[in-house]
């Protein structure tokens, strides 16, 4: 009886730990989301198409959930996908730092 009780509460204890963890790394990879798209964003004001499409992409990895790094991802993706010169005085970018959108469209408007 006393053993089935120390290990209940050695699996209480357990379960605990892991979902302290879980919730540190899922911070961390907020964090990193972020730092990711502050990244892209930087990129595309230095026009390097490439690198832009790589930190989106990593933003999106590192939080699925973000709406902000998918639409960047993907109108960047559709801009390559036309296989035309990009006229880089039409994107607008927004470098809030926060990973937040403050409008409809956050990554481009085009004229």
């Amino acid at each position: 009886m006393r053993r089935i009780i120390v290990g209940i509460i050695l699996l209480g204890v357990m379960f605990v730990g892991l979902n302290v963890a879980k919730g540190y790394s899922s911070d961390l990879s907020l964090e990193q989301s972020k730092k990711m798209i502050e990244l892209g964003e930087e990129s595309l004001k230095e026009k390097d198409m490439a690198s832009a499409i790589m930190y989106f992409r990593r933003a999106v990895q590192f939080n699925p959930y973000n709406v902000d790094a998918w639409e960047k991802y993907d109108e960047l993706m559709k801009l390559r996908a036309k296989n035309e010169p990009i006229k880089w005085d039409k994107i607008q970018v927004n470098c809030s730092g926060s990973g937040q959108s403050s409008s409809n469209d956050p990554f481009a408007e085009f004229e």
